[in-house]
């Protein structure tokens, strides 16, 4: 570094008229993730102006709050320089996965933050057993700009159980979930959480056939037919298959979604042997849904479990079972 040059903060790009400098700030701003203005905005803006040259009112401030989702001053803050650096605060004394979810929020990747991580926003921001959205208003500001709603309204229900008799109505949830991926997700969720409910298999295949993509995250790495296998919903399975769900893909765990159920099975029958004396000697653990998810995901696996009698079943769970690969 020169040494004869002043310290940045006192430098200015004198050479640019002033309404290039707003032209230069209002691309900052719009080209720095928002993640990143907390900590580079106010640096930046002096280097451009100079030093004393953005003041709490300098429309920079305004921009940046609105980049944020923040459209209005926060409450008894009297400037949005205030105000931005409120939002800054609140954010920073979130836990790291809150804040990272938040982030992406704000970026407008919404639609990309997992099922389950939406509903813990949706807990400790919208819904009242929480005071978060008192604690953060700002924060919580930001979110509902950025679409964070809970997909289960008024009309959802309805949708669901039907206005006028036991099933519920596929073509009003069609037609509430268009132009809505969130409430599509939150309801082919609901279907397959709700295993064997007859709503559930009625909407199953026709949400999915509307578009609601298989390769939704349920979890961090998670994908729906991950989860079908955790709900042990084999018409959930079925449905995702036909409709292309992509078998190779691998879990926190780095699991596939059959080599999960095959883990859920051996899980299934150590909990037997802890809580029933004989049960593994004489077959009595086996949860049909459990054996069906496996045959539709792995047909081998399925044979192989089948023809172990108990004792044969206890070594492979105690000694780690690796069924034969599919061909």
């Amino acid at each position: 570094m020169n040494p004869t040059l002043p310290p940045m903060h006192r430098l200015r790009v004198r050479a640019l008229p002033d309404d290039m400098v707003l032209r230069v700030l209002d691309q900052l701003v719009e080209g720095t993730p928002p993640e990143d203005l907390c900590g580079r905005l106010y640096e930046r803006c002096l280097l451009l102006l100079g030093s004393g040259q953005c003041p709490p009112d300098h429309p920079v401030w305004a921009q940046a709050c609105r980049r944020f989702g923040v459209m209005q001053k926060g409450v008894g803050l009297e400037t949005w320089q205030a105000t931005f650096r409120a939002f800054c605060k609140e954010i920073a004394l979130f836990s790291p996965r809150i804040r990272a979810m938040v982030w992406t929020f704000v970026r407008g990747d919404g639609a990309a933050v997992p099922h389950e991580d939406f509903e813990i926003l949706l807990e400790i921001f919208t819904r009242e057993m929480t005071d978060w959205a008192e604690l953060y208003p700002l924060v919580c500001e930001a979110l509902k700009h950025f679409g964070l709603r809970d997909p289960e309204t008024a009309e959802f229900v309805r949708a669901w159980f039907g206005g006028a008799g036991e099933y519920g109505s596929v073509e009003a949830m069609l037609q509430l979930i268009d132009g809505h991926p969130r409430q599509g997700v939150h309801a082919v969720v609901k279907a397959i959480r709700e295993r064997g409910d007859p709503v559930a298999q009625r909407l199953l295949p026709a949400l999915l056939a509307a578009g609601v993509p298989v390769q939704t995250m349920v979890n961090e790495g998670e994908t729906l037919l991950h989860f079908a296998v955790r709900m042990r919903n084999p018409y959930a399975v079925a449905q995702l298959l036909q409709a292309g769900a992509d078998q190779t893909a691998r879990n926190a765990e780095g699991w596939t979604a059959a080599e999960a159920a095959v883990k859920q099975v051996m899980q299934d029958h150590h909990a037997e042997l802890m809580g029933g004396g004989f049960a593994w000697a004489n077959n009595c653990w086996d949860d049909p849904n459990m054996q069906q998810v496996l045959q539709l995901l792995w047909p081998e696996a399925a044979a192989e479990w089948r023809a172990m009698s108990g004792v044969e079943r206890h070594a492979a769970v105690r000694d780690g079972w690796s069924p034969a690969r599919r061909a």
